[in-house]
């Protein structure tokens, strides 16, 4: 019996992606920090192992995300950055068994203070004050047939199929990092290929394939070309591994 609920508990840890928990880290990490070091929330902190004692007061939860609103320069944070805040406390409270949204503040003082949040940043945007881009820039289309004819005359035809594979399927670069020969298939003049889930369906629910066609106009920036000269130029199926990369 003991071994099934072990079977299960490995199971539900398997609901958060280790990256998604290695990005929450350093927030629950700063919040340790910040009831360990405050006076009025120290009673929350267990000092034998170095842990929070859960469910925080609603005081504490709300005080430590006002005081991680701005970074270190005293600029606003984006609205991806603080929007990870809740989530990062939420995934914290689950993986001690403890509901996060049991109280009012959690169901609607939080969420008021992102939704003010994200208002304050577009209207920062908009008087100048906040840079209009957050973030990373998009890949012009110069940049891009630039990078295939380094990764084609350099001999480096994993690159060169790695960046053709992910601007034609436009997705994030961890989903091109786990494509299988399993995922490819073909349907008219068309190759489709299905990643089974990604970043926002992670259970793959939704998941349907993409078609990429070839592009005889110009064999540079075309999947077809890219794919067979990294066959021709790679035995990658060694062992029986399927991966791409």
């Amino acid at each position: 019996m003991s071994d099934l609920i072990d079977e299960s508990d490995a199971m539900a840890a398997r609901h958060l992606k280790a990256t998604s928990k290695r990005t929450y880290k350093s927030t629950q990490k700063a919040l340790l920090n910040f009831v360990k070091a405050h006076p009025d929330y120290r009673s929350n902190y267990d000092a034998e192992n170095d842990k929070l004692i859960l469910p925080l007061p609603d005081a504490a939860l709300k005080t430590f995300m006002g005081s991680h609103l701005k970074k270190a320069d005293g600029q606003y944070k984006a609205v991806s950055s603080v929007g990870i805040m809740r989530s990062a406390i939420a995934a914290l409270y689950a993986d001690n068994d403890v509901v996060f949204n049991d109280t009012a503040l959690v169901n609607q003082q939080v969420g008021r203070v992102l939704r003010g949040h994200k208002r304050l940043v577009s209207e920062l945007k908009e008087n100048g004050t906040m840079k209009q881009k957050e973030g990373k820039g998009y890949l012009k289309m110069q940049g891009y047939k630039l990078l295939c004819r380094l990764g084609l005359e350099s001999g480096e035809t994993e690159n060169l199929l790695y960046l053709v594979l992910q601007w034609n399927l436009m997705v994030r670069t961890t989903n091109i990092k786990s494509l299988n020969v399993n995922f490819f298939d073909w349907d008219g003049d068309a190759c489709t290929i299905r990643n089974p889930c990604h970043k926002g369906d992670q259970e793959g629910v939704n998941a349907f394939a993409k078609h990429v066609y070839g592009n005889p106009a110009n064999p540079l920036i075309c999947a077809f070309f890219a794919m067979g000269i990294h066959v021709v130029c790679n035995a990658f199926q060694k062992d029986g591994d399927t991966r791409i990369f």
